[in-house]
C-alpha cells in the first residue's frame, strides 16, 4: 500500500479517492481506506484514434517496417516500457536468445524484438542484447512519439515487468489494435487479460516460459489473432469519453 498511499499522508483531508485500477483500489483498502471513499476510474486509452490507425493497419505495417528496416517475412515481437530493471525486458531479451539459439523448438531464426523507450537500464539492456550475440536481433528505438505506428508493425505485443500493480497503457494499446499479447503474471495483468483468451500470461522474470509462450502465437497464428480480436472487445471498456463520465460522476456525487 505505501506505493500508493505514501506514509504521512494526510487521509482525513481527502474527501474521495480515485484509484486507476482494481490493484489501486485494494491497496487503498488495505492501507485503511473505508471502501465507500474509493471510486475506480481506469485510466484510458485513445480508442477512436487507435481504431482509426487499425483501419489503415496494413499500409502502417509496411511502412513502418521498410523504415526501421525489418523484413515483412520476420515475426517482430515489441514492447513499449521505460527501461528500468522492474520492466523485466532482460529476461525478454534472454527469451528472444532461447528462441534464435532453437533452445525453444521449433526455434526462430527470423525472429526481431523491438524495444520502444528510455531510461536508465538502456545501456545494460543493449550490452545484454551484445553479449548474447543479438545485436542484429534487438533494436532499441529510444522514446518515440509514435508509438501508434510501432504497434502496427509488432505481430504480438511482450509485457515482460517483473514488479508492480501493472495496469500497462501501452499494452492496451496494443490490445486496441487487436496485436496479440504475453505478459507477466503481476497484480493488475488478470484485470485486463483471462489468460488464453485476451492473451497469455507467464510467471514472472521466466525467460523460458516468456519464450515458449511466444512461440505458442508463432506456430498458432489463428489462435493469435483470436487473441488479438478478444482483446480489442476487452478494451473497450477503457476509453476517454468513459474515463470523463466516470470521473464527472465522482465530482458530481461529492459537490450534492
Amino acid at each position: 500500500g505505501d506505493r500508493v498511499l505514501p506514509a504521512g499522508t494526510p487521509m482525513r483531508k481527502v474527501d474521495h479517492f480515485v484509484a486507476v485500477s482494481e490493484w489501486v483500489w485494494s491497496a487503498l483498502v488495505r492501507a485503511g481506506i473505508e471502501e465507500e471513499r474509493i471510486t475506480v476510474v481506469h485510466t484510458a486509452v485513445d480508442l477512436d484514434r487507435l481504431t482509426r490507425s487499425t483501419g489503415q493497419t496494413q499500409a502502417l505495417r509496411e511502412a513502418t517496417r521498410l523504415a526501421m528496416g525489418l523484413g515483412e517475412d520476420e515475426f517482430v515481437v515489441g514492447t513499449v516500457t521505460r527501461l528500468t530493471a522492474a520492466k523485466g525486458v532482460e529476461h525478454l531479451i534472454e527469451a528472444v536468445r532461447k528462441i534464435r539459439g532453437n533452445e525453444t523448438p521449433p526455434g526462430d531464426d527470423r525472429m526481431r524484438l523491438v524495444v520502444v523507450g528510455e531510461g536508465p537500464h538502456r545501456a545494460p539492456l543493449e550490452e545484454a542484447a551484445r553479449s548474447r550475440g543479438l545485436g542484429g536481433t534487438v533494436l532499441f528505438t529510444g522514446w518515440r512519439d509514435d508509438v501508434t505506428d510501432l504497434l502496427a508493425a509488432f505481430d504480438l505485443y511482450a509485457h515482460p515487468a517483473v514488479t508492480g500493480g501493472a495496469f500497462p497503457v501501452a499494452m492496451r494499446e496494443a490490445m486496441a489494435m487487436t496485436v496479440p499479447v504475453v505478459a507477466t503474471d503481476l497484480t493488475g495483468i488478470r484485470e485486463i487479460i483471462d489468460n488464453g483468451r485476451h492473451g497469455l500470461i507467464v510467471p514472472v522474470a521466466d525467460p523460458g516460459a516468456l519464450a515458449l509462450n511466444i512461440m505458442k502465437c508463432r506456430r498458432d497464428p489463428e489462435m493469435a489473432r483470436r487473441m488479438g480480436r478478444a482483446g480489442n472487445l476487452k478494451v473497450q471498456r477503457y476509453g476517454l469519453q468513459a474515463m470523463v463520465d466516470r470521473t464527472e460522476e465522482v465530482y458530481f456525487r461529492l459537490a450534492r
